[in-house]
């Protein structure tokens, strides 16, 4: 838990108050509890892969936690259109009670739709350019490795995309 100082908002920017935060808990808790090579090993932008580091060596703490976050309008900045206090938003963005950024960031939350729901619109979107990348069509056979929440995703585009054999 790290204090910082709410900021009033720029222009161009509005001040949301979180009301519901999402954690990765593949990708951010493998590099939270310390303990696979994408947590402990050195990522190499060039090689595109993890280079072993020295035994003990880990992550630096702190660091922030949080995928996507929920939340409403507390405060809008001047120059802001589309935005108004009390608007519920969401984004990508770390845990913290509060947001002070770009309106550009934000999305406009859908009435009926729930936060968590809202949380699932990351990984749906990685799982749903996964098979569309893949060029997935009718009759085609799909084979998914790992079934964390994208991969379960990605079973159910492939078949919704028309796959007729999935694995």
């Amino acid at each position: 838990v790290t204090e910082y100082e709410e900021k009033s908002p720029d222009t161009g920017e509005i001040r949301v108050r979180s009301l519901f935060s999402a954690v990765k808990h593949g990708t951010e808790f493998r590099r939270f509890q310390s303990n696979s090579s994408d947590a402990t090993d050195r990522w190499d932008w060039d090689l595109r892969l993890h280079m072993r580091v020295e035994m003990g060596t880990r992550n630096s703490f702190p660091f922030s936690l949080g995928n996507m976050v929920y939340g409403e309008v507390e405060e809008v900045g001047d120059g802001v259109d589309g935005f108004k206090e009390g608007d519920r938003v969401f984004a990508h963005a770390k845990v913290s009670e509060s947001h002070t950024a770009s309106s550009t960031k934000f999305e406009h939350a859908p009435d009926g739709v729930s936060p968590e729901a809202l949380m699932y619109t990351d990984p749906a979107g990685v799982a749903v350019g996964g098979i569309r990348d893949g060029g997935v069509r009718v009759g085609d056979r799909v084979a998914v490795f790992g079934l964390g929440a994208i991969g379960q995703m990605q079973v159910q585009v492939a078949r919704a995309s028309g796959a007729r054999w999935v694995a």
